[in-house]
């Protein structure tokens, strides 16, 4: 008997939402240490705070706890989920 496709379609819908996900929440730290890099670079004058990536990563687990490597998470896995599992489908 032939699977039905919109059970076919519905597990693909699950399996990219729990995949999307799951790479968001993993690449989230290192987005939030590259764009303050990226904002640390734009102000004149201005001793940077990070020295590097890795520096970057360790000084804001320190100063404001490891959570913070995933502010912004809700947003992100918002838009992550809705674009990959409507382009996977």
């Amino acid at each position: 008997m032939p699977a039905d496709s919109s059970s076919d379609h519905l597990t693909r819908f699950g399996a990219s939402w729990i995949a999307s996900g799951v790479a968001e929440f993993a690449t989230l730290p290192t987005d939030v240490a590259k764009v303050r890099l990226q904002l640390q670079s734009h102000v004149e004058g201005h001793v940077p705070k990070y020295r590097g990536f890795i520096h970057c990563m360790s000084t804001i687990a320190k100063e404001e706890s490891v959570t913070a490597l995933w502010k912004g998470l809700i947003p992100a896995l918002t838009r992550q989920v809705c674009y990959s599992s409507m382009s996977l489908v």
